[in-house]
């Protein structure tokens, strides 16, 4: 195994993406440490993904989370820019998280086959999703989902994510659910891809026909590994700098 504080000291990361607007530089990192003391789930925007939270996982682990996952997708921006690469953008930040302690496994791209001509990404994401979590992560999923969909065009959170996750014709998102186990972390997300010959707007809630859009689909599930994530957190704090906070920000659920 490589040695993770190296891996974290040496690891490029671009902080080019478009950033949360509106939000005090403590609000989403202190709503996580409340909720989870508060024993209440939990959702955020971070940069291309939504994270979403059951009710049981402490506010260490809520944040490791947040951080780790961030982390591995600014360093996939790093190397992996544009819209040409977005299967090699996954496939870079699931090796990231797996150097910093995350254990996971998983499937990767396929086609998403629909039976639908006229079909909506967040149903697919839902049925995707819903065959491999539980009720109770399932619920949290689409009420932040549902709590995403309800933003103003305006929301910064939005408008962030929006321009971080695609282009008029082609983008990615990641979505993730996080549960805990006798003080061990678990997190289950899935990657997805979609390309059009429509323009893309509000990709999650994207229509188009299975003719003239394309979705793929990569996952990925495992725990995290604390005795090597502790050996890294403040080394990933420190690379991720007082940024961090603009890139994740908390949904109301």
């Amino acid at each position: 195994m490589s040695d993770p504080k190296k891996f974290v000291t040496e690891i490029e990361i671009s902080l080019d993406s478009n950033r949360m607007r509106g939000f005090l530089p403590s609000d989403s990192m202190r709503t996580a440490m409340e909720s989870a003391d508060e024993g209440n789930p939990a959702a955020f925007v971070v940069n291309k993904s939504l994270v979403s939270f059951v009710a049981n996982v402490g506010s260490q682990n809520r944040m490791d989370v947040l951080n780790s996952t961030l982390l591995a997708q600014l360093a996939a921006n790093k190397k992996f820019p544009d819209e040409k690469n977005l299967v090699e953008w996954f496939r870079t930040y699931a090796d990231v998280l797996s150097k910093i302690g995350w254990v996971l496994a998983g499937k990767d791209f396929v086609n998403v086959e629909t039976s639908k001509n006229l079909f909506e990404v967040e149903n697919v994401v839902l049925d995707i999703l819903g065959a491999s979590l539980g009720g109770n992560a399932m619920a949290i999923i689409t009420k932040t989902i549902e709590a995403f969909r309800k933003l103003s065009n305006a929301d910064g959170r939005l408008v962030a994510f929006e321009k971080n996750t695609h282009t008029s014709e082609k983008g990615t998102f990641l979505i993730a659910s996080a549960d805990e186990t006798n003080g061990v972390v678990s997190l289950s997300m899935a990657g997805f891809v979609v390309s059009s010959t429509e323009q893309i707007q509000r990709i999650l809630f994207f229509k188009s026909t299975k003719e003239k859009t394309a979705l793929q689909v990569a996952t990925r599930t495992g725990t995290l590994n604390t005795d090597t994530y502790g050996l890294v957190r403040n080394d990933i704090l420190t690379k991720l700098g007082v940024t961090v906070n603009e890139f994740i920000a908390d949904l109301e659920i």
